[in-house]
């Protein structure tokens, strides 16, 4: 017996137990993972033997930075889930309609997805800067290696989070303040 025959093409409604964590909830939960980039780079330095080739050096950094995220999404708070149907475009501009106007949207599905956007800005800002102090610490300690190409890359991720961090905080406080008032 096919229990879905009678859904039809609905979305499933969005899951109202699970409350959309707090700014504050998110940099907590982000800290494992920051600590991951932050610790295992410099540790990577101290411990790989000097006549190791690129290739070796380059694989060690990417388990770091492959476990680094994988820490990321082993502590996420739960969240709830994105409905499919509101579009990319729709919680973009709720995100950034929020700076200017100080309300979020009345849709929820809208709200929820703005919201998830804004916790994951908020995850990746603190992630990229554990990897480049970590990165900036790794050159300290054995200098010369090819430090370059990893904190590089993190930190353009991390000034572009940086970019968006105070109006993804901004969102999920006027979002939790719209909910404790409801």
């Amino acid at each position: 017996m096919d229990l879905r025959a009678d859904t039809g093409d609905r979305v499933p409604p969005l899951a109202q137990s699970v409350s959309i964590p707090t700014a504050g909830q998110v940099v907590i939960r982000s800290l494992p993972a920051a600590a991951v980039g932050l610790l295992g780079l410099p540790l990577l330095g101290r411990f790989l033997p000097p006549g190791v080739g690129e290739g070796w050096w380059f694989l060690s950094a990417l388990a770091i930075m492959t476990s680094t995220f994988l820490v990321l999404y082993l502590v996420q708070a739960p969240r709830p889930r994105v409905d499919k149907q509101v579009s990319q475009e729709r919680w973009s501009w709720s995100l950034a309609y929020v700076a200017k106007h100080r309300s979020v949207s009345t849709d929820p599905g809208v709200r929820t997805a703005a919201a998830l956007a804004a916790c994951s800005e908020i995850e990746l800002f603190i992630v990229h800067v554990g990897i480049v102090v970590g990165g900036v610490l790794g050159n300290v300690i054995r200098p010369g290696f090819f430090w370059l190409s990893f904190v590089g890359a993190s930190t353009g991720a991390g000034l572009v989070a940086a970019f968006r961090l105070r109006r993804s905080c901004f969102y999920l406080r006027l979002v939790h303040a719209m909910t404790t008032t409801e």
